[in-house]
């Protein structure tokens, strides 16, 4: 059943023009043709691999009713049969990758506007800080939903997560399935391509959040440079009305962060900053953050950035600092973020990690070897008994460059390395695996097997 009128979506495309008889009534919106119902509404968007112009002709043939391109019908795919004022309206638009976000919330009658929407964005700590604002807002009696890779949460509901931010029309349905259910805040993690892709356009977030800039996604977006300016299209966007919660650490926080308009709350913990480490072991942390006192089950001082920014956050949000330091001290965080997964006295200590980039990498690994019992000689112990054992692999069709990188950090950092595969992807794991060792020195502590339960057995 549809939510609006033509005339609302003619007024959000500013047409360039307009061919045929606009239909008095409109069904779903579509930019997959495969997916088009008699009466729908096919957006024709140019993506990065497939350009949706190509496929008007099924969209059409399907019973596509109106059809938003940026060609005319003229300059339609020559089999495209030329729409008629009897058959389709076809309104011509200038960008049509960008009208999808704010006509898919406007067909929802704008779901996020009775929202609080808060944004978290950066290379790594995305799903952790999300997960720990999802978790304290739920403690504090708030009916929230979640965003991210690991998945959805509608309060306490789980649904499955196919992308770290979902495209613009299943977003938008993510958003009034959450109003519908009493969600009062949404928290979510906004990759840079979901920013470049416009697939959060028309979203006004009240709280974003930058943890930070490090190599990944090269592929993709080209260059350092280009990977920043896409992280930065969600603070240009912010309103006077908002608060950016920055890590001022970060050597790429002004060229992210530097041109917004929100209000900017800056956290860090090097020296002259107002946060600081207190205590850190296998425990935990504590810290102090601007004068609270803040205990933490999470590992790792890379992990005190995620605990603070996830705290100011939440204030940020309307949640007072010491109910928000209380709910932190329960706050898990999300599963496979140096969660561990033994508690065997007996037993070595085992860590999982989603570790995917170099900076991560270095990060769990510096963590790791600090939980190491003190005392143990790392120098003198053989290759077979080390202390420190790393078990990773680098996925395939994503940035090449990082995994020599990661090869050589995890030689660096660990008493024995085990190069294995992961998510493979269209590549030969193999050649995966050689990449990385491309960046290793010797063979002396490490150890390859392809079959990643294999290796994980070895270590």
């Amino acid at each position: 059943m549809s939510h609006w009128t033509p005339i609302n979506l003619v007024s959000l495309c500013k047409p360039l023009g307009i061919t045929g008889q606009l239909p008095e009534h409109l069904g779903a919106l579509q930019t997959d043709s495969r997916k088009i119902q008699p009466g729908d509404v096919f957006i024709a968007v140019k993506g990065p691999d497939q350009d949706g112009h190509t496929y008007l002709p099924e969209a059409i043939a399907a019973g596509a009713r109106l059809v938003i391109a940026e060609t005319p019908p003229s300059d339609a795919h020559a089999e495209s049969p030329t729409p008629t004022s009897d058959s389709v309206c076809w309104i011509q638009a200038r960008d049509t990758r960008a009208l999808v976000g704010p006509l898919a919330l406007s067909y929802y009658h704008h779901p996020e506007q009775h929202l609080v929407m808060l944004g978290v964005t950066g290379t790594n700590g995305k799903t952790t800080v999300s997960t720990l604002i999802y978790q304290v807002l739920q403690t504090l009696g708030y009916t929230c939903g979640l965003i991210g890779t690991v998945e959805k949460r509608i309060g306490e509901s789980r649904l499955t997560s196919t992308l770290t931010t979902p495209g613009p029309l299943e977003l938008a349905q993510d958003l009034q399935d959450m109003y519908e259910a009493g969600c009062s805040h949404v928290v979510m993690e906004v990759s840079s391509h979901a920013l470049e892709q416009d697939r959060v356009r028309g979203i006004d977030y009240k709280v974003a959040c930058f943890t930070n800039l490090t190599q990944d996604h090269l592929d993709y977006h080209g260059t350092m440079e280009a990977y920043a300016a896409a992280k930065a299209i969600l603070f240009n966007s912010l309103s006077e009305h908002s608060t950016a919660i920055v890590n001022a650490d970060d050597p790429w926080m002004e060229a992210v962060c530097g041109s917004t308009n929100a209000t900017r709350w800056d956290i860090g913990f090097n020296p002259g900053q107002a946060c600081s480490i207190l205590q850190h072991d296998a425990r935990g942390l504590t810290l102090n953050v601007d004068g609270t006192l803040i205990h933490s089950p999470l590992c790792g001082s890379f992990n005190a950035y995620n605990v603070a920014m996830a705290y100011m956050a939440c204030i940020a949000a309307g949640a007072s600092p010491s109910n928000v330091a209380t709910a932190l001290s329960t706050a898990i965080g999300a599963p496979g973020r140096l969660q561990r997964v033994n508690a065997e006295e007996d037993q070595p200590t085992v860590f999982v990690d989603y570790a995917h980039t170099p900076d991560a990498l270095e990060n769990v690994l510096r963590t790791a070897a600090e939980l190491v019992p003190k005392g143990v000689d790392h120098d003198e112990m053989k290759a077979e008994k080390g202390a420190l054992r790393v078990v990773f692999g680098c996925g395939g069709n994503r940035d090449r460059t990082k995994r020599p990188k990661m090869g050589n950090i995890a030689y660096t950092l660990a008493d024995v390395v085990y190069v294995t595969s992961d998510n493979p992807r269209m590549e030969e794991p193999e050649e995966i695996m050689a990449d990385i060792l491309s960046g290793i020195p010797s063979m002396d502590k490490v150890k390859t097997e392809v079959l990643r339960p294999k290796a994980i057995a070895m270590a």
